[in-house]
């Protein structure tokens, strides 16, 4: 079997605090990773772009592979259901490796 580095893409269901204060108790997002915690990092800095506060994560799935590289670094077509993620069973167990802002 090949190495290969995969690239993941989630879709979120967050709750966040909004700029202006407000909470939003469903909200989407998309965001890659190669694991689940470098998705969540890639979700904490969209929001922190446009300054919001991730107060917790409501439920995620994995729609597809994003991309796959072999070990020369070319592209490789891969499908999901050949290269299965497993997804943590605590999905809000990484947010206390984000850095802490106000209120969670």
């Amino acid at each position: 079997m090949k190495e290969l580095t995969i690239c993941y893409e989630f879709n979120f269901n967050v709750a966040i605090k909004k700029h202006t204060g407000r909470k939003r108790e469903n909200y989407a997002l998309l965001a890659t990773g190669i694991s689940y915690a470098n998705a969540v990092w890639d979700l904490y800095f969209t929001l922190h772009k446009r300054g919001s506060i991730l107060i917790r994560i409501n439920s995620v799935r994995v729609t597809r592979i994003a991309f796959a590289l072999d070990e020369q670094q070319s592209f490789v077509a891969a499908r999901l259901a050949d290269y299965p993620l497993q997804l943590p069973e605590d999905i809000n167990h990484d947010l206390q490796y984000l850095p802490q802002k106000n209120e969670r």
